[in-house]
């Protein structure tokens, strides 16, 4: 049983007591934080004296990352918590015996050390969630994980077309099958998730709200829908009379293929489903319908899908759009993300607008 008391300078005094006589566990704790996040450390103590292994006690990271798993498992997708769950299981033999306490960056650095770069990165990730979770929690002071030398990750170039390859595309795009989802791809700047997850409901005349996400789990297949990974995700999108008016014809065309499949079609209201009417997976697209528009464009680049996300927002930009307002539509986290990821852009910009204030403050 757990009783929660607010000392006079804020933080809580946290008593835990389970078990009677010498069988008695007791844990004394001063909580810095809202009295939600205390209540949730003492069910955690709690569940860990039931389990032999509270605190004060013998904790492994074995048990630790058994428990940190069970606590975040409602709050993730699937696919996070799949990830989370099978980096640990993988790579946590040589640490899992040790107690949480005793654990140190060279520890975690041995791990580091036999991996390739793009499992280091991915394992980092839940390393230093689950470790940083202990620190907000007072398990451990120090995130081992904070001083490992990791190999800096290599940005890859962002292929993007110009204004005519655009053009060019768009062209071709309407006459090929399926062509009319890259169209709405290039026009919006909406990752392929977010599009493939599309459902008509989600289109109120000429703007778009883009709600959910379409993601396939890695065990055992299938699809699920989520949310949005971010709050900036959740977004509005407007969209021009043009393509409101082709999407129109899209949906007439796709209720009479749907009228035709009788029962076999799998009702998902989605915008651009695969033939049976469940989600397209993003490979399955890629070849079926964006490779061979590509091939017939010609172009003498490598173009994928995420592509036209990164032309959409090229073309903003050199368009004198506010990246406020393309940072907005790409539904990015912060406008730093955009101007980061989108630094090709901004030289030419500065020289613009070095022009433009020359012409403003130039002295006769």
């Amino acid at each position: 049983m757990a009783s929660i008391t607010k000392k006079s300078d804020g933080k809580y005094l946290i008593r835990v007591s389970k078990g009677t006589g010498k069988a008695r566990t007791m844990i004394n704790h001063t909580f810095r934080g809202p009295l939600k996040k205390a209540k949730d450390w003492a069910r955690e103590q709690e569940t860990l004296i039931d389990s032999g292994k509270h605190q004060n006690s013998d904790l492994t990271f074995e048990a630790y990352r058994k428990l940190w798993l069970a606590v975040i498992k409602k709050r993730l997708a699937p696919l996070t918590y799949d990830n989370y769950e099978g980096n640990l299981r993988r790579n946590s033999e040589t640490i899992d015996a040790i107690k949480l306490g005793d654990i140190r960056t060279h520890h975690i650095q041995a791990i580091y050390n036999e991996l390739a770069p793009a499992v280091l990165r991915s394992l980092h990730a839940t390393f230093n969630a689950c470790f940083g979770y202990a620190v907000k929690r007072e398990y451990i002071r120090v995130n081992p994980c904070k001083n490992t030398d990791r190999p800096q990750r290599k940005r890859p170039d962002i292929v993007v077309l110009t204004e005519l390859e655009a053009i060019r595309f768009i062209k071709i795009a309407r006459i090929m099958p399926g062509g009319l989802i890259f169209e709405f791809a290039l026009h919006t700047g909406m990752r392929p998730e977010e599009y493939l997850g599309l459902r008509w409901s989600d289109i109120h005349g000429s703007e778009i709200t883009v709600e959910q996400i379409v993601q396939y789990n890695r065990k055992g297949g299938g699809f699920y829908f989520a949310p949005p990974k971010t709050p900036k995700s959740r977004r509005r999108v407007p969209i021009s009379e043009d393509l409101r008016k082709r999407l129109i014809t899209h949906r007439r065309l796709q209720n009479e293929h749907r009228l035709a499949m009788k029962g076999t079609w799998f009702n998902h209201n989605l915008v651009f489903p695969n033939i049976v009417g469940n989600p397209q997976t993003i490979p399955n697209m890629t070849q079926r319908y964006f490779a061979p528009i590509v091939e017939k464009c010609r172009f003498n680049k490598h173009l994928t899908p995420y592509g036209l996300r990164h032309t959409c927002a090229t073309l903003l930009l050199l368009g004198d759009v506010n990246v406020k307002i393309v940072s907005e539509r790409l539904g990015h986290a912060s406008i730093a993300l955009t101007l980061d990821t989108y630094s090709h852009v901004l030289p030419g910009m500065q020289a613009d607008a070095t022009d433009v204030l020359d012409r403003m403050l130039r002295v006769i």
